[in-house]
């Protein structure tokens, strides 16, 4: 858990019943070094099958209701194993009993079976599915993605669920250079994206650290598309610890996805719309703010100033956690209180921000209720 919901999944808490994938990725980020996965990746997955008891137990005792992820850089929830040992399902069950909202990752048309629970929980809680898509290309999604539902598949899963009433959104990650980062292909997947009614396209260029993950990678380039070896070198010559391309490359492509998100009224990040109401109002403006950040860069607009203004509503949000946590005698509610007491009060607010209008725009969200809309950076209900 966390002191404030992280703006990738908007989630304060997260699990993953397993440890290592069956679908096999060859880019998995998870198969590098730093992840201490033990064994091999693909088949020596880890069951963690005292995960549902231990969430019942946590959940009981949790303070602060917020979203719950269930998503890992090293798994898969839905991955082949999951069909048969049930514990991403019993998990959701015990979301469900404890009226705690969620997101889902997943590459797997296997959580249709789980559709009955996840529309429960969007209904009265809140739930987001999102799956990755960034191939279009099934004979190389074949390849790369072995274990995966086919593209198809999962496009025919994004449907189902937006059928059922729950929001939806595709990871457009990683996209492959030299294989699925040509403008038609990104263009193609927003045009599809966008004609299913998904709430958000959130993109993520290709990260090879250094170590087994990158070398398994390169050996299938080397293997498959020799001709695309030296832009790899190029590419990935310097060698980062966090596997990163050279920033040319990766700006110029965060440009074309910036770009094409206007152009189809994708947002990059999980909209207002989906979390509002349903999570603390402390944890809500945090979201809103921080996403705010990436929408206005996405424009080309300077966002020192709020910036600015999010860092100084971080540090304070932390101080005022820190004192709930030390204090068990405080209601829930205590820290979502004082948010609300301080934008009663313009002065207090403009003084927490440092910016006047910012203040007056998040009391807007805090006390009217107002919902930011991604597309277009208006307030509305």
């Amino acid at each position: 858990r966390s002191r404030v919901s992280e703006p990738f999944f908007c989630a304060r808490y997260a699990l993953s019943p397993y440890r290592g994938c069956g679908h096999g990725c060859l880019y998995c980020d998870g198969r590098a070094e730093k992840y201490y996965v033990e064994g091999d990746f693909v088949h020596d997955v880890e069951d963690r099958t005292w995960l549902p008891d231990a969430l019942d137990a946590d959940l009981r005792s949790v303070r602060e209701k917020a979203f719950v992820s269930l998503a890992s850089g090293v798994s898969d929830v839905y991955q082949p194993r999951e069909s048969r040992l049930e514990l991403t399902r019993r998990c959701a069950e015990i979301l469900a009993r404890h009226r705690f909202p969620a997101v889902v990752a997943t590459k797997s048309n296997l959580v249709l079976r789980d559709l009955d629970v996840w529309t429960n929980i969007a209904h009265d809680s809140g739930f987001l599915l999102l799956t990755s898509i960034a191939i279009l290309d099934e004979k190389l999604r074949s390849d790369v993605e072995p274990g995966a539902s086919s593209i198809g598949e999962r496009f025919e899963m994004l449907a189902s669920f937006k059928a059922a009433g729950c929001a939806t959104g595709v990871l457009a990650m990683p996209v492959l250079p030299g294989l699925s980062d040509d403008d038609d292909a990104l263009d193609e997947l927003f045009h599809r994206c966008a004609e299913l009614g998904v709430d958000c396209v959130i993109p993520g260029n290709l990260t090879l650290r250094p170590g087994r993950q990158k070398e398994l990678f390169l050996m299938y380039i080397a293997r498959c598309r020799p001709d695309l070896v030296p832009l790899y070198r190029r590419l990935y010559a310097e060698e980062r610890a966090s596997g990163n391309t050279e920033y040319g490359y990766r700006e110029a492509l965060y440009r074309r996805f910036a770009d094409l998100g206007a152009k189809h009224r994708m947002p990059p990040a999980i909209p207002h719309s989906v979390f509002a109401g349903r999570i603390g109002v402390a944890c809500e403006l945090h979201l809103v703010l921080s996403h705010m950040v990436t929408l206005y860069k996405n424009r080309g607009s300077d966002t020192q100033r709020l910036e600015t203004a999010l860092d100084r509503y971080r540090k304070w949000l932390d101080r005022t956690r820190v004192k709930f946590n030390r204090r068990r005698s405080l209601e829930p509610s205590w820290v979502n209180d004082e948010v609300r007491l301080t934008f009663d009060d313009p002065a207090r607010a403009t003084e927490l921000l440092g910016n006047e209008k910012l203040a007056a725009f998040a009391t807007r969200i805090l006390h009217d209720r107002a919902v930011l809309d991604y597309r277009t950076l208006e307030l509305g209900r």
